[in-house]
């Protein structure tokens, strides 16, 4: 990779192979970006460290620094509260947990999954994340923000695995994926 001169490198490792991957590109020499779906938390942003400012950049959706509002404050600090050693890193789990509650609100019934499943298409949520999740009609793709955020010890909220290490928001793709068509051909009971 690094005699490649490439530009940037896109990868989806994880866990040990992330790290590996990373250490070895940066310590034999490449400046540029890596970005990953997968560098945040989880032991990933303690090991990295100082190696990793300017460099790893992660793609994902919900900011943690600073939280956009209150709710996300709230939600970081009562999971650090109850898990000190995790990290809230996944963020779409909030979207995911609340999208399926006000859809089984929708529904009047956790029962059945169709009709819940029914409540879900073409749902706008307002995510504790500052920006709304739209669940596509035609094709229950969750459309929402995606953001760019770069590792590093400045601006931070909040920091990942005890670091002092943790993500900033760089830039964002508003409602990512929103105009990509879609050749779903979805059988609905």
């Amino acid at each position: 990779i690094v005699a490649s001169e490439a530009d940037a490198i896109i990868t989806g490792n994880w866990g040990a192979d992330m790290v590996g991957l990373g250490r070895s590109v940066v310590e034999n020499g490449y400046k540029g970006p890596i970005y990953t779906y997968y560098a945040g938390g989880s032991g990933i942003t303690a090991a990295f460290g100082a190696a990793g400012k300017d460099v790893i950049r992660l793609v994902g959706e919900g900011q943690i620094n600073p939280p956009p509002t209150d709710a996300a404050t709230a939600y970081v600090e009562g999971f650090e509260a109850k898990y000190p050693d995790g990290n809230v890193d996944q963020a779409r789990i909030a979207n995911v947990i609340g999208m399926l509650a006000q859809a089984i609100e929708a529904a009047g019934t956790a029962d059945d999954v169709v009709a819940v499943a029914r409540a879900l298409e073409g749902m706008e949520y307002d995510s504790i994340w500052g920006s709304k999740v739209v669940m596509r009609a035609n094709d229950h793709q969750a459309i929402q923000n995606l953001h760019i955020f770069e590792h590093t010890d400045e601006n931070l909220t909040f920091d990942y695995d005890r670091s002092g290490y943790g993500l900033v928001q760089e830039s964002t793709i508003e409602m990512a994926a929103m105009d990509s068509a879609s050749t779903c051909n979805m059988k609905r009971p």
